[in-house]
């Protein structure tokens, strides 16, 4: 089951994988945005060797959080992959499920602007992204390695929840990193 969004202002409410025996791909293609009011939430796939996958080219995607499901084996996996588009959320990205289960990659100059918490054991994949930490409140990073990383907060403190690699460049614009 492969969705595609190929429409400049396209939005709805929740987008939420089934639990099916079938691969399902989520692709936006071309530089067309998806406005998600509430939370994308994965899966666990019904069946091993299959994968939930939404693939953001140079589009952009806004939600309020972005929730990777804990699977129940290590070939049912959920995978996000950025090019050079934009990925805004305002709430958490949530890797619920093992290194080998959750994926997020970024394979350009990709954006992803954060308004909650980076959590979990996924793997995240930087490329040359850059991560911008915008929320109001207390914001946690989960352990890794980033490209860039840019704090710009009105308020509250930036913490990184372990070893924390910015191989680009680290920029505290606005906030508190502690």
């Amino acid at each position: 089951i492969t969705v595609t969004i190929n429409a400049t202002g396209a939005e709805c409410s929740s987008i939420t994988f089934a639990s099916n025996s079938a691969n399902s791909a989520l692709n936006i293609s071309g530089a067309f945005t998806l406005d998600v009011t509430g939370d994308i939430s994965y899966s666990d796939p019904s069946l091993d060797g299959r994968v939930q996958t939404i693939g953001i080219g140079t589009g952009i995607v806004s939600c309020t959080n972005l929730n990777f499901a804990n699977t129940a084996s290590f070939n049912r996996d959920n995978n996000l992959t950025i090019t050079t588009g934009s990925l805004t959320v305002s709430g958490g990205i949530i890797m619920s499920g093992a290194a080998n289960e959750n994926a997020f990659t970024c394979t350009g100059n990709s954006i992803i602007n954060l308004g909650g918490n980076f959590t979990g054991t996924g793997t995240f994949t930087a490329g040359t992204s850059t991560l911008t930490l915008n929320g109001t409140g207390s914001q946690s990073i989960k352990t890794g390695t980033y490209r860039n990383i840019i704090i710009n907060k009105a308020s509250g403190v930036t913490t990184f929840a372990g070893a924390t690699i910015a191989t680009g460049r680290l920029t505290l614009t606005s906030g508190t990193l502690n």
